[in-house]
């Protein structure tokens, strides 16, 4: 049993006073509370509770422990939450290539960054193109089929003429450990745009 599990079975067990009530609030059996109980007494070398038929509680160390496990328990259920709404949040940088005509998604643009201004954008406005995996691109709009194998492409608008756009795996990840998570935009970016659209991603 992992020693977090165990700490809070050490608290149900101190604040139930029994190892049945702590069982049925765990949905355990009294038996293997008291084994894990019993395996924590071991591993800290004190006892924690003193015991008769009738009744336990907590000894001088353990009345310690229980004050040191509720703090240990707090601080992580409160780490976690801290953790869980960081992640909830998108954040961090996007770089994100697009073509001159792209300066036309301006607005949009704006409405994106208002929306998620944990979000900082480096945008490149340029025809050429370019290495979405090379030159470290999160995002890349063009026209044209997406040649690259490593890309995985996604149309965005259906129109005449061909055109892609490119999202980094390797950088932009939901929620992944080191990245940011991703956010769409608040409205179709491509709403001004006529040609179709590709979304790639890196393999």
């Amino acid at each position: 049993m992992d020693k977090l599990g165990t700490l809070s079975i050490f608290i149900q067990v101190a604040e139930a006073g029994s190892f049945v009530a702590a069982g049925h609030r765990l949905g355990l059996s009294g038996s293997a509370v008291g084994k894990a109980i019993a395996r924590l007494e071991d591993e800290m070398g004190v006892r924690l509770f003193n015991r008769s038929t009738r009744s336990m509680a907590l000894t001088e160390d353990g009345s310690f422990f229980l004050d040191t496990c509720r703090r240990i328990q707090s601080e992580f259920e409160t780490a976690q939450a801290q953790l869980s709404r960081s992640h909830a949040t998108p954040r961090g940088q996007l770089r994100v290539s697009l073509p001159l005509a792209g300066m036309l998604l301006m607005p949009t643009i704006s409405d994106f960054m208002r929306a998620y201004p944990l979000i900082n954008l480096d945008l490149d406005f340029t025809d050429r193109l370019v290495d979405v995996i090379e030159e470290g691109f999160d995002a890349v709009i063009r026209t044209g089929d997406v040649k690259d194998t490593r890309l995985m492409s996604r149309k965005l608008v259906p129109a005449p003429d061909s055109c892609f756009a490119g999202i980094s795996r390797g950088s932009w990840a939901a929620g992944g450990a080191g990245g940011p998570a991703w956010a769409p935009l608040p409205s179709s970016p491509l709403r001004q745009f006529r040609p179709p659209r590709t979304l790639a991603t890196r393999s």
